[in-house]
């Protein structure tokens, strides 16, 4: 803890206002990048709830709604085209702290986690050339879980790592806060200047 807040303070009096706004700049896309993966994740369950409720799903019936299938599949990938698009924004970003060994490491565990996700998505959209596959709806299923639990893990490690750095170690907004707290009690426990001066001639006073 002493040593996150001697990095604030350092970090506080060291970069630049530019530099800050970028970090700001940073954090917003970070916290895009989280609603749009809640977006795209909400539109998997479109499919995932009505597949996961039912014991099996007829070849036949698959095959009649191929087209809109399809469509759906399409919206998907479109989806978390839009996740991948700002996240690596979030990258380039944070690429300008890049000289930072803590920034590196973050992003280089982020980076693999967000191809991990890739990785899945890209099996989920494969599956869908064999529609007519008895095996297609469990598939579907097991890719889906995959997708979510990949998201999930990505989603803790923006929000428990990526975003407390920014905060505490670039913009510093916690050490401020702890710091203008400690500051605000100080001045409410000591006694106001004007009161205490005259308290101090009072006394004068009375000693004369």
């Amino acid at each position: 803890m002493k040593k996150s807040l001697a990095y604030g303070v350092q970090m506080t009096l060291e970069i630049p206002d530019a530099e800050k706004r970028i970090a700001e700049k940073a954090e917003e896309s970070f916290e895009s990048l989280l609603s749009h993966l809640k977006i795209s994740l909400e539109h998997l369950d479109l499919i995932y709830k009505p597949f996961s409720k039912r014991d099996q799903v007829d070849s036949e019936e698959i095959h009649k709604h191929r087209t809109i299938l399809r469509k759906y599949r399409d919206k998907v990938k479109e989806n978390f085209e839009n996740v991948l698009k700002v996240a690596y924004n979030s990258v380039s970003l944070m690429s300008e702290f890049s000289t930072d060994s803590s920034v590196e490491e973050l992003m280089n565990s982020f980076v693999a986690s967000l191809r991990e996700l890739e990785k899945q998505v890209n099996y989920f959209l494969s599956i869908f050339s064999n529609l007519d596959s008895a095996d297609f709806k469990d598939i579907l299923i097991a890719s889906i879980e995959l997708i979510k639990k990949q998201s999930a893990q990505l989603r803790q490690l923006v929000n428990d790592r990526v975003l407390e750095y920014i905060d505490t170690n670039i913009l510093a907004k916690n050490w401020e806060s702890l710091v203008n707290d400690k500051f605000q009690d100080k001045i409410k426990s000591k006694t106001p200047l004007i009161i205490q001066l005259y308290r101090e001639r009072q006394e004068k006073l009375l000693n004369h």
